[in-house]
């Protein structure tokens, strides 16, 4: 009866732990002499009523107060546990390199420059400063200091040998003396109009050649001084050719030359057939303002010629002489270009104003136009001509050239001519006709 208590009790505590509080499975702690009893107890009844269940029962009790065993309270079962290679350091972090060095500046080699061509002193000075300036901007070299007495020391070596040259030895001897590792011999010579710029730089040690550079330029200002200078630096260090920068012109010119005139016909004629014609040759000097599409000029000439006549008559015709001054316009237009020369047609009209002229008859008679006693004026002389041609320039730098033109012409008649016409009762004045020259040299604006 005991045993049988003792059995109900533990299938009640085991229910009632079962279903916990808050509907929570949770079997209650049971003691250890109780679990031993009760597990005495099971395996005695074992073929007993209900043996089964409690069996069951036994069994869910034993694992539970079993699990309850093997987690001891605080304890996280699904913690990792630290195993050997956990235990490893972690590798530290390298430490950052400690900043290298900065190298020593070194500063460049000091070079002298020496102008040599036949040129003005002023301009060997301006293109010695220019190339200097641009060798130390390269960033190869400094300049040197006492740059005058190093050139001035090279003249002197010049009046001594009376050679007019000095050879790359002797100045690199000159060199070391200035305490220079570089001298930049530049050469200046004229050609075609312009000036080609050669430099080389030469080791005064050893005295060769290490670096060579050459360009030409016009040198008409300091601009072309700048430009040449960098220019030759530029292809001295392995750099290519650049185009010299054309600078814009106005377009314009002015100039002046020599001019070689000449006149036929003019002249009165007669119904009969009886001509008088007053030729003459001359020469003088003019000046001319020129645009590209046109030219004024303004010229002084004398000259004279005797008169020729188609009458039946013993005496000889007079001759006369004249001076006179030609003011007058000029279109060219189109322009050939054929290298350095261009061509253009001319077209324009001149007045020659007359200032003097006398006629000169066989027994050495003067007759003066000075408008005194009923003679003709100077101005009476004077008239209009039309002419035609064509002209030429060639350059011979980027600003001069040389101009020359050969122009055809025909004028009206002077108030002479119709005088005569008039006094000798002539049938009609003829037109003159002639041919002019010009050469001049000009200067582009």
């Amino acid at each position: 009866m005991k045993k049988l208590t003792l059995l109900l009790a533990t299938v009640l505590c085991t229910a009632a732990f079962a279903q916990g509080p808050a509907g929570h499975h949770h079997a209650p702690p049971v003691p250890a002499a109780a679990d031993a009893a009760s597990h005495s107890e099971t395996g005695a009844v074992e073929h007993g009523p209900g043996s089964a269940k409690v069996a069951e029962t036994g069994a869910t009790e034993a694992g539970t107060v079993g699990h309850a065993e093997s987690a001891p309270t605080g304890h996280d079962p699904t913690a990792h546990e630290p195993d050997e290679a956990d235990e490893i350091a972690a590798p530290e972090e390298p430490a950052p390199p400690e900043p290298e060095p900065e190298p020593a500046t070194l500063t460049p080699p000091r070079i002298a420059v020496y102008v040599t061509g036949n040129v003005k002193e002023d301009e060997k000075i301006a293109l010695s400063t220019r190339i200097l300036a641009a060798l130390v901007n390269s960033g190869r070299y400094t300049g040197i200091e006492r740059s005058e007495s190093f050139l001035a020391k090279i003249d002197e070596e010049h009046v001594k040998q009376r050679s007019g040259a000095i050879d790359d030895g002797q100045i690199s001897e000159l060199g070391k003396q200035f305490g220079v590792k570089f001298v930049c011999i530049a050469a200046i010579t004229p050609a075609f109009g312009a000036f080609q710029v050669s430099a080389r730089v030469i080791d005064v040690e050893t005295a060769q050649v290490i670096h060579i550079g050459e360009s030409n330029s016009p040198l008409d200002n300091m601009d072309d001084f700048t430009w040449v200078s960098d220019e030759v630096v530029h292809v001295m260090f392995g750099g290519e050719p650049r185009p010299r920068p054309v600078r814009k012109r106005s377009g314009m010119s002015i100039g002046a030359g020599g001019v070689f005139t000449s006149g036929f016909g003019g002249g009165v004629t007669w119904g009969d057939g009886s001509a008088v014609a007053m030729p003459y040759t001359g020469g003088g000097a003019y000046l001319f303002f020129d645009a590209f599409y046109g030219k004024a000029v303004l010229g002084w000439s004398t000259g004279g010629g005797r008169w020729k006549s188609a009458a039946a008559s013993s005496s000889e015709p007079p001759d006369m002489e004249r001076t006179f001054v030609s003011i007058g316009a000029y279109a060219k237009y189109p322009h050939l270009y054929i290298g350095p020369v261009q061509a253009f047609p001319l077209v324009g009209f001149e007045y020659e104003i007359s200032v003097s002229g006398k006629i000169i008859s066989e027994d050495g008679y003067e007759e003066i136009f000075d408008g005194r006693d009923g003679r003709t004026e100077s101005s009476g002389l004077s008239a209009l001509w039309i002419r035609f041609g064509v002209g030429s320039d060639a350059d011979i730098s980027e600003r001069l050239f040389l101009r020359g033109e050969l122009l055809y012409g025909v004028r009206t008649a002077n108030e002479h001519e119709k005088a005569l016409k008039e006094q000798f009762r002539g049938d009609n004045t003829q037109l003159g006709h002639g041919l002019m020259v010009r050469v001049a040299a000009g200067f582009r604006l």
